[in-house]
């Protein structure tokens, strides 16, 4: 009962922390209440399967306990963690992209435009689910291996662990090129980067710099404008681009002003301040906690490779106990005794593992394969960038919950478990009572090509985990709030409101100036027209009466 009540209280727990990091990412001018539901659900499914693990490493380990509500509740998470996938994050992306276009449409319109982008993802789906029925598992895994864990499988067993399967295979793109990189950015980040009293210094400075630019770039332009309205004399095309430029760059200093008039407001920033004496302690905790993780990874591959009774046909399958000491595998078996210790530091690990994959996607993008689609920014992500950020994260975390019984088979699998003549207990044995996500594991990994696919990722895991490593801290983090004029530009492109290039005018006069007009996104097509018509027609007489 007891771990069935940590259990509830680590899912609210999740669902707060996920609705924090959503307003933490998300635009505030751009936040909508769909889009928020769908993150929070999305982000808060994807980590609900390893919060799991220690009531199943409890339940295990209980010989009156019964498993069965357990096996229940996996395969409820993992359920809803694919519709989530497939379903609930696709709608809501198409549906935020289709508020977005040329035309205004209803909300039905929107709707059925997102339901149709949706099929196809639910079409896919429905296969993943109907060629898992007859997928077999592979040749090599055979004996008592095979009879304990794959010959009670059923249909509907064999489709939802081939779905399962499927996305953790998908999600291993996240796991190597966002897991990895973010579990080494983030504590050489926090090293590295200036103490926040600095910080706020720089971010002082960046408001003074950028006020002073925005008033010279106002100026020069009322000055411009002056000399030829009193004058009267046609400017040249030299004095037309002049202003054109500085009018640009006011647009482009004012949004940024506000963004860090509005930064400096937010919870987050205030809590970076009262964290900011401890910034050099957690940065070498966390660099600890990744250097454990990473080495116990590292263990856990040189202990199948040394050990595995199948080799690389089976994705070096082990049977055995681990023969090499894992770290965290063994800290955690230890706490196992002491409920809820080891819950505590696995739920640490996982909301680790998902801000280390947040941290990864901010620092190299949302791609497609070289292309970039959506930068990840504090307070000035798009929802499209938000819920493209959080399907890639639901993704990864349904890897990090099947590598995570690889990389710490013991707690895993039978937690503090042991045999009656106190050696460890190994998959063969009767003695010791298989925890279900070390059932789910086994089964995945049986599936032609998946333990070698997992095997072969996470070497490459460790691989590009060092080469960041050695990266970042060669040349440093850069601070995402520096003021570069290219990144202003490309932020302010994206923006609701976009620059529309009308027509040069005949006179430098404000009420004629016509070169650049504001068009909302969301706005309506034709009043749009209709302002650009009227502003052109109104700077066309006002140029003939002058």
């Amino acid at each position: 009962m007891l771990s069935w009540v940590c259990m509830i209280a680590a899912i609210a727990g999740s669902g707060v922390f996920s609705l924090s990091v959503i307003a933490y990412y998300a635009d505030p001018h751009q936040r909508s209440l769909s889009v928020t539901v769908a993150a929070v659900a999305g982000l808060t499914l994807s980590v609900m399967s390893l919060l799991a693990i220690p009531v199943d490493v409890y339940g295990a380990a209980d010989p009156g306990a019964s498993q069965s509500a357990v096996k229940t509740f996996y395969y409820t998470i993992f359920s809803s963690s694919l519709i989530s996938t497939f379903v609930l994050l696709p709608f809501a992306l198409f549906y935020n992209e289709a508020s977005v276009a040329e035309h205004d449409p209803s909300a039905g319109e929107r709707a059925c435009t997102a339901a149709k982008y949706t099929s196809m993802c639910v079409a896919l789906l429905v296969a993943l689910l109907v060629v898992g029925v007859y997928v077999e598992p592979s040749k090599h895994h055979q004996g008592a291996f095979t009879h304990r864990f794959l010959s009670t499988m059923e249909d509907t067993d064999r489709c939802l662990l081939f779905a399962i399967g499927a996305v953790g295979t998908i999600g291993l793109i996240g796991w190597i090129m966002y897991t990895a990189v973010g579990l080494a950015a983030l504590p050489v980040a926090m090293l590295l980067e200036p103490r926040q009293s600095e910080s706020a210094e720089d971010h002082m400075d960046a408001v003074q710099v950028i006020s002073t630019n925005l008033a010279m770039a106002k100026s020069k332009v009322t000055d411009i404008e002056n000399s030829y309205q009193l004058s009267g004399r046609t400017p040249s095309r030299h004095d037309r681009q002049q202003v054109a430029k500085y009018r640009e760059q006011v647009q482009i200093f004012t949004a940024e002003l506000n963004r860090l008039k509005l930064n400096s407001k937010s919870w987050a920033y205030q809590c970076s301040c009262l964290l900011a004496p401890a910034q050099m302690l957690l940065g070498t905790l966390l660099a600890v906690l990744s250097l454990l993780f990473v080495v116990s990874t590292m263990c856990s591959i040189a202990d199948r490779v040394l050990n595995s009774h199948c080799g690389p046909a089976c994705g070096f399958q082990v049977k055995e106990p681990p023969q090499v000491v894992i770290p965290i595998d063994t800290l955690l078996k230890l706490s196992s005794g002491v409920f809820p210790l080891d819950y505590v530091l696995l739920g640490g690990i996982a909301i680790y593992l998902l801000c280390c994959t947040l941290k990864g996607i901010a620092v190299v993008g949302l791609r497609f394969l070289w292309i970039q689609i959506f930068p990840l920014e504090p307070r000035s992500s798009e929802p499209s960038a938000v819920l493209l950020a959080i399907l890639w994260a639901s993704l990864t975390m349904t890897t990090v919950a099947l590598q995570l019984v690889a990389a710490l088979p013991q707690y895993t699998m039978f937690g503090n478990q042991e045999k009656k003549d106190g050696s460890a207990c190994d998959v063969d044995s009767d003695e010791c009572s298989p925890t279900e996500i070390g059932t789910v594991n086994h089964r995945i990994m049986a599936l032609p090509f998946m333990g070698a696919i997992f095997f072969y990722a996470s070497l490459a895991f460790v691989v590009v985990f060092f080469i960041v490593t050695l990266v970042a801290c060669c040349r440093g983090t850069r601070r995402q709030d520096t003021v570069v004029y290219s990144e202003i530009s490309q932020r302010d492109e994206r923006a609701s409101l976009s620059l529309i290039h009308i027509s040069e005018p005949t006179r430098l006069l404000s009420i004629s100036y016509a070169v650049f007009c504001l068009k909302k996104k969301k706005k309506n097509k034709t009043s749009t027209k209709n302002n650009i018509h009227e502003k052109t027609t109104k700077n066309l007489d006002n140029s003939k009466q002058l």
